[in-house]
């Protein structure tokens, strides 16, 4: 069964700094991370599929990222104004599809850990 965390469900709740997602199957819709400025990390299953335009836009204190292995799009803008993001990781053997702005306004020097990754625009 896939499950979905609705549009904006934790949107600029600033309080929120750790998020641990524990289920099979997930994606993650538009806007679900938008705005939590204290967001420093987040953990989610292999199986995470799709993660949504804006999901994680203006996280500022967001710092890494662990890339789901099986992860196949992200959308637009997931990670703009994320300023304090500089390492993505990525153990997975697909080629994820981004937009040219999914990092808009992010940190200029992100590290990449896998060479897998294909512009969708």
């Amino acid at each position: 069964m896939q499950h979905f965390l609705d549009p904006f469900a934790f949107s600029n709740m600033r309080s929120l700094a750790q998020v641990n997602i524990n289920c099979k199957y997930i994606s993650i819709l538009q806007g679900t991370f938008q705005g939590c400025t204290n967001l420093q990390s987040i953990s989610l299953p292999h199986n995470t599929s799709y993660i949504d335009d804006f999901a994680f836009s203006n996280c500022k204190n967001l710092h890494e990222f662990e890339m789901p292995m099986h992860l196949n799009e992200i959308g637009s803008s997931v990670f703009s104004n994320c300023s304090k993001l500089s390492r993505l990781t990525y153990q997975g053997t697909l080629e994820p599809l981004y937009y040219a702005d999914t990092f808009k306004d992010t940190n200029n020097n992100i590290y990449v850990k896998s060479d897998t990754y294909k512009d969708k625009t």
